[in-house]
């Protein structure tokens, strides 16, 4: 089960509005590098390759990560800083691993983070062993814990439509 059933039109939304608004869009991709795993190229092209909502136009910056933040083994923080972007917009899967590595570690380099809530997504997880609390989370709960503990820490969590509104869009 995963949460967040709007993320796709969220994120279209985001992504077309950055777009008409001339803005910069960099879209960050997961490539694991062990053959057999989810996100391996080779064996598992469908999990990689981008979905048909979020293909990258040519002129839109591509960075290929091996783990969980997009900035580690990464160009990504070089090409921020080449290009003098500091306020970040970060959208993606899953809220709980690549995304809140990538926003934690952003806002560790001194970006201005925003995470809109509803452009973000996560899965079930079974609990820790020795978890007194329950043996599974949903993804809803998941997903608010997440974004709870970025939220005021690393990145302002906000709505897609605040973005969209701060756009004048």
């Amino acid at each position: 089960e995963r949460s967040t059933p709007q993320l796709e039109a969220n994120v279209t939304r985001l992504l077309s509005a950055f777009r008409l608004a001339s803005l910069p869009v960099v879209h960050i991709h997961h490539h694991e590098p062990t053959p057999g795993t989810l996100f391996s190229p080779d064996s598992n092209p469908s999990t990689v390759l981008p979905q048909t909502y979020v293909t990258p136009l040519p002129h839109e910056s591509v960075v290929i990560k091996h783990g969980g933040s997009g900035f580690v083994g990464t160009s990504l923080e070089a090409l921020l800083r080449s290009k003098k972007w500091e306020v970040l917009v970060v959208v993606g899967m899953s809220t709980v691993h690549c995304v809140s590595s990538t926003v934690r570690h952003a806002s560790n380099l001194g970006f201005q983070v925003y995470l809109p809530n509803d452009a973000c997504a996560t899965f079930n997880r079974a609990a820790a062993p020795g978890s007194k609390v329950a043996s599974q989370f949903d993804a809803e709960t998941m997903h608010a814990v997440a974004l709870s503990a970025m939220h005021d820490e690393c990145a302002m969590v906000v709505s897609t439509d605040e973005v969209l509104e701060s756009l004048g869009a």
